[in-house]
């Protein structure tokens, strides 16, 4: 059901890219495609974009071609894997029937069948978080060094598709680290293992970007441009990266001699901002982190669903998933504790990241399936429960 729904409005959209960022990755993939290298449209290397979702773009045309429905289908193909995986982690946890609400939700989950079809990295990452979730869950209740191996390579490649996930990573060793059964050999061991399968994934990229502008750089230069975006006088909790870059800034970079310079010249404006406002940067933070967790998505023009419409269909299915959520957590909070505070852990460290960079509904949906799974459970649990009142 999930990949009809997926495959059916993949057919419905149009041969065409609708967003900017979709140009971008669009053009790294084709351009990797023709033998010039991960360049930008100038020609020249960059680090700009993490390199996950342009590699998997261009492995999509390289095996169907240049066709922007093929990558709709096999991304439709990838959300419906994702639907098996949420469930089996959501049996993990609780039971067979959490796992089987959770898989519905997520099938029907209108931004996921949407995003499928958007040339983001957010239903690739979205897929590669799960599968790194599960790996986790694994080795938490069977901590053998092959899972502990797998662990590690599944949160090194979800990393060079959004670096966030980085900030989570050390969470959730500590957290296995502190499940470890009482062997503490063992956990050294595991965790040390995890560690070097991470920086082995991540050892050719990083390399290959010293190489490029001969300093460290661990994934992307986009972060300084972002941190900007979130923290300058014109910034609000939405504004994400639609302010227009003032004439000093545009000749400070104008001047600079690489991405990492102008990484550099982004961070400085921000903090000096920062620095000039502390009360405003306190009160920007806090609202951005309440607006990554709102209720409706803020879409452009370009697809042909209306944007009021696409607020209403985002609303009233997310709020009712949030709820539940909510409850969960509070139900669960003794009984399933060391589970409740892993996900609060990934929430936070999610929501932290983006407060201080830039808030989107986008930004947030990897986070959502960690809710389908808390809503999975109460959901079984109501139906149990009237189930024996009738």
């Amino acid at each position: 059901m999930g990949l009809v729904l997926r495959i059916l409005f993949a057919f419905y959209l149009e041969n065409k890219i609708y967003w900017d960022d979709g140009f971008d990755y669009d053009g790294l993939a084709t351009r990797l495609l023709e033998g010039k290298g991960y360049v930008n449209s100038d020609g020249m290397a960059t680090s700009f974009r993490a390199p996950g979702y342009p590699f998997f773009l261009a492995l999509v045309y390289l095996v169907f071609g240049h066709h922007f429905l093929a990558v709709r289908v096999i991304q439709s193909i990838l959300d419906s894997l994702t639907i098996i995986i949420i469930a089996s982690i959501t049996k993990l946890i609780f039971n067979q029937k959490a796992g089987n609400f959770s898989a519905f939700i997520y099938t029907i989950y209108p931004l996921f069948v949407y995003t499928a079809g958007t040339f983001f990295p957010t239903t690739l990452f979205i897929f590669l978080l799960s599968s790194s979730m599960f790996s986790l869950f694994k080795t938490e209740k069977k901590p053998t060094l092959l899972n502990a191996v797998f662990l590690g390579i599944a949160f090194g490649i979800s990393a060079l598709t959004v670096p966030t996930v980085l900030v989570f990573f050390p969470l959730a060793l500590l957290w296995l680290y502190f499940n470890r059964q009482n062997n503490y050999q063992k956990a050294i061991l595991n965790t040390g293992m995890t560690v070097l399968s991470l920086i082995l994934i991540l050892s050719p990229w990083i390399i290959r970007n010293y190489h490029v502008h001969s300093k460290p750089v661990l994934i992307a230069t986009n972060s300084g441009y972002n941190f900007w975006m979130g923290n300058n006088q014109w910034a609000t909790a939405s504004s994400g990266n639609t302010i227009q870059r003032p004439e000093y800034l545009l000749e400070a970079l104008n001047q600079a001699g690489s991405e990492t310079e102008k990484e550099s010249i982004y961070y400085q404006d921000a903090f000096k901002f920062i620095k000039k406002h502390p009360g405003q940067f306190v009160n920007l933070t806090f609202q951005k982190a309440l607006n990554l967790w709102r209720l409706y998505p803020d879409p452009g023009t370009g697809y042909k669903t209306k944007a009021l419409l696409s607020k209403i269909v985002g609303a009233v299915s997310y709020a009712p998933v949030l709820i539940l959520a909510i409850l969960g957590i509070i139900l669960l909070w003794h009984q399933k504790k060391k589970y409740i505070v892993l996900l609060i852990l990934l929430f936070f460290s999610f929501t932290i990241m983006h407060a201080f960079f830039i808030a989107k509904v986008r930004f947030r949906l990897p986070l959502d399936p960690y809710l389908i799974v808390l809503a999975g459970y109460v959901l079984s649990e109501l139906k149990l429960k009237v189930f024996k009142l009738s």
